[in-house]
């Protein structure tokens, strides 16, 4: 998989992981579904960091102006409390 060349690939992927996380909230993901989930994650996320500027807020304000902007799947939630060793709660 190349890397992301536009706004609108970003977008279209985004939305693919997306529907791969929200269905991984009604049923356990095939092999092959969970390798793309996780393909998908991590060319998003290369996306990002290649193109979006640090901010220069600390990240407890950046946080709080990010919260509630965005709604977060429940399997997104996992992941964030998995990373930041914190109860799902604080996510969702």
């Amino acid at each position: 998989m190349r890397l992301i060349q536009s706004e609108a690939e970003f977008d279209r992927l985004a939305a693919d992981l997306k529907g791969l996380d929200s269905l991984s909230e009604t049923r356990e993901l095939r092999a092959q579904e969970r390798e793309l989930q996780s393909l998908l994650a991590l060319r998003c996320i290369e996306h990002e960091d290649r193109t979006v500027l640090p901010p220069t807020s600390s990240p407890l304000e950046v946080f709080k102006v990010l919260s509630g902007k965005r709604e977060l799947s429940k399997a997104h939630a996992r992941r964030l409390a998995d990373r930041f060793h914190l109860s799902v709660e604080a996510f969702i």
